[in-house]
């Protein structure tokens, strides 16, 4: 899997791009081994999902075992500047607060 990634004080962003409805079309545990092959030591992962549009039940999903993946070694992931629908989602299912959202990768 090739991902889309830059750094900000030695934080990862990874960039979300995919329009559908899930995260993306690969398997969440290789997501996984990539993010954690590119960080940098540091305790935290952000996820920039600025070009997702919305999340469906899958993506949902997926989301939350990336988190808990991460979790899992030690890492917190930050997700940066999701759309309302995304938002609206988190905090319907009642997820939001389990999750560290920001709204730009400044607030790193």
């Amino acid at each position: 899997m090739k991902l889309n990634h830059h750094y900000k004080n030695d934080i990862l962003i990874a960039e979300l791009i995919s329009k559908k409805g899930g995260m993306l079309q690969d398997d969440i545990n290789e997501l996984t081994e990539e993010l954690l092959n590119l960080h940098k030591g540091k305790d935290k992962i952000a996820l920039d999902m600025t070009d997702k549009a919305y999340l469906n039940s899958n993506g949902l999903g997926q989301l939350i075992k990336l988190k808990d993946n991460l979790l899992d070694k030690g890492i917190n992931l930050i997700i940066i500047n999701p759309a309302d629908r995304v938002k609206s989602l988190l905090n319907m299912v009642g997820v939001d607060a389990f999750f560290n959202i920001i709204d730009n990768e400044d607030q790193l």
